[in-house]
């Protein structure tokens, strides 16, 4: 399927779409909020035992600067948890998703209801994995990540070093 198949539908329009419905269903009916809450399908992580959702918020398109879309940015970063999500998903590689994120997470003060993931960058200069790293940390504005993924196997042999360290901190 490509974009030709949906006409008239955006990136934009489904985020407010997501946006609209997760509002109504948290100031919506008890049956709404409960049919919210028991959609979620939960995981332990082995190693914590915390459990998280099998689903979560992706942010390839939450790098944004218009004051209308980080209005609903801010929304689904306030109402996720609410409504039994808190896995927020993004990455170096998404423009300045990190960056918005970081600082929405801030101005909301509920990082520590967010499961936050990132990955590791696609490819670049592999002489400074830990900088490129440290720049996810800065830019999310976080001491911790809660999960950090491989985007891609560019570098393992550099990589991964620096990634049992950091799981070590």
């Amino acid at each position: 399927m490509s974009q030709q198949d949906f006409p008239g539908l955006s990136r934009r329009r489904v985020l407010q779409a997501g946006v609209a419905a997760g509002v109504s269903a948290a100031l919506g009916s008890p049956l709404l909020q409960a049919a919210a809450a028991n959609a979620q399908i939960l995981r332990k992580i082995p190693a914590s035992g915390e459990e998280v959702p099998v689903i979560g918020t992706g942010t390839n398109a939450f790098g944004v600067n218009d004051p209308a879309e980080l209005d609903a940015i801010r929304g689904v970063l306030r109402e996720i948890p609410g409504l039994g999500s808190k896995v927020v998903d993004t990455a170096s590689g998404y423009g300045t998703s990190e960056d918005v994120i970081g600082k929405l997470l801030v101005e909301l003060g509920n990082r520590d209801k967010i499961f936050l993931a990132t990955k590791t960058p696609m490819r670049g200069d592999l002489s400074a994995p830990v900088a490129m790293i440290d720049q996810s940390f800065k830019r999310l504005q976080v001491t911790k990540i809660d999960l950090l993924q491989i985007h891609n196997f560019f570098g393992p042999k550099e990589l991964l070093p620096h990634l049992a360290e950091y799981k070590a901190a």
